[in-house]
């Protein structure tokens, strides 16, 4: 525990501050927190609305906001704080409003009428993101509501300005537009796939395949399902709970992407039944862990190394005495990074080096959360354990920044990502092992082996 410096507890022994930040606090005060103009712990704002499900059901969390909201009645300041921070919660997390939640923070907005034009607007034009229709009834209503009510100077002035920052917002969207536009130009500047000759698609194989090709494919899968994480999904370990599964498909699907394509790398290799072959396969695949590594997809970097490193395919060693040194020594580099010791130390020290282009290996962060939420509990006393979320909420923050970055932008191939999608019914793993032991049998000298 942190030594403690400038401890201080509110009145009502309602939170606890450690040196500027607050450590604990009970469901009161750290909603009341938000109302806050100037913070002294502004970190812990985005932390509580993006990580407040570990302590507390989000329903009871949003009604404690609007009780929180209608108890300063008399104080403008903090309710437009708090509508300011309503905001960014939609904004972190809009996949919380969905359905039937979304429909009571709609009405919770709406009871507000034209009190706070300026806090207002954003809100809506948040809620028609989310809902990705233009024409959305009850949203045009209240949009129409808002801008048809009198009101005071005072307000029109902030409407005035409001309507400045939209004009804003759509010079920015047309902007966006034309660079879409520019984008599609930049696909007819793609590097031509590699693709052999004389093959139809349909017929391909990864034999056939360069290994620059593969690295392509195989990074853009592994983007598409990172971009599609949302913050929530990593929330109170949800991926790992059956009960909650659910709540973190995209996960759930970068998880399961791992096993499978780690599949598929041990089963190409096992498809050779004489050992140099295999041992061709061996360098192809260190070839192309070696593309992805300098790329900064760590992801797929991460399933060949699973793949090489598993039982039937590390056990093949009259198939790796055929293995060039170079590679053999490139692999063993790679490998290293992976290691647990000192707390993934090297892979850490990777991911905070990349300065572009990365999709980050999930199971260092996975991990992290795991110990966070298993780790600490959820309570001190009668107050909720904030120094947990605040954890959890860096975390998070740590896996999805890399989201913001420049994207790749290799070209998509249909044919060779569905040839690496290939699916595997069950666990192979007793099946790779038995056929590895069929081809290079414990006892057999390498003169024996095909």
């Amino acid at each position: 525990m942190e030594k403690k410096t400038n401890s201080s507890t509110d009145n009502n022994e309602n939170a606890v501050f450690e040196d500027g930040k607050l450590r604990f606090a009970s469901l009161d005060f750290m909603v009341q927190y938000l109302s806050e103009p100037n913070p002294e712990d502004q970190e812990i704002i985005a932390a509580i609305l993006v990580c407040h499900s570990t302590l507390v059901d989000t329903k009871v969390f949003f009604l404690k906001f609007v009780e929180i909201y209608n108890g300063f009645s008399e104080n403008k300041e903090k309710q437009k704080t708090l509508l300011r921070n309503f905001n960014l919660w939609i904004s972190l997390t809009p996949e919380v409003f969905v359905g039937d939640f979304l429909i009571e923070a709609m009405d919770f907005i709406e009871i507000l009428d034209n009190k706070y034009p300026k806090e207002i607007f954003p809100i809506i034009e948040n809620f028609e993101l989310i809902q990705g229709i233009e024409n959305n009834e009850t949203i045009t209503v209240l949009t129409q509501t808002l801008q048809t009510t009198s009101l005071s100077e005072k307000e029109k002035k902030f409407e005035e300005e409001n309507e400045k920052e939209i004009e804003k917002e759509k010079k920015k969207k047309r902007m966006k537009e034309k660079e879409k536009e520019k984008e599609k130009e930049k696909e007819k500047e793609f590097e031509k796939p590699l693709l052999p000759k004389n093959i139809s698609l349909e017929k391909i194989t990864l034999n056939d395949l360069d290994p620059l090709e593969i690295a392509r494919q195989l990074t853009m899968i592994q983007q598409i399902t990172y971009l599609k994480i949302k913050r929530t999904e990593l929330v109170t370990i949800r991926w790992s709970r059956n009960n909650l599964k659910h709540l973190s498909p995209n996960i759930i699907k970068y998880i399961s992407n791992f096993n499978l394509f780690s599949d598929v790398f041990t089963s190409w290799i096992l498809d050779s039944p004489k050992k140099k072959d295999r041992a061709k396969k061996l360098e192809k695949c260190i070839q192309i862990m070696d593309i992805c590594f300098k790329w900064g997809d760590l992801v797929t970097t991460s399933i060949i190394q699973n793949s090489l490193h598993s039982a039937p395919i590390h056990r093949l060693r009259h198939s790796w005495d055929l293995v060039s040194k170079k590679k053999i020594q490139s692999f063993r580099s790679l490998q290293d990074l992976f290691s647990h010791e000192r707390n993934s130390f090297r892979l850490r020290k990777v991911h905070n080096c990349i300065s572009g282009k990365c999709v980050p290996y999930p199971g260092l962060y996975l991990t992290d959360l795991t110990f966070i939420t298993e780790g600490n509990p959820n309570n001190h006393l009668l107050n909720f354990n904030i120094s947990k979320i605040r954890l959890e909420y860096q975390v998070i923050e740590s896996f999805v920044h890399f989201q913001t970055r420049e994207k790749y932008n290799f070209k998509i191939i249909p044919q060779i990502q569905k040839l690496l999608e290939k699916t595997f019914d069950g666990d192979q793993q007793s099946l790779f092992y038995k056929l590895s032991i069929e081809l290079e049998p414990r006892k057999k000298s390498a003169n024996e082996i095909p």
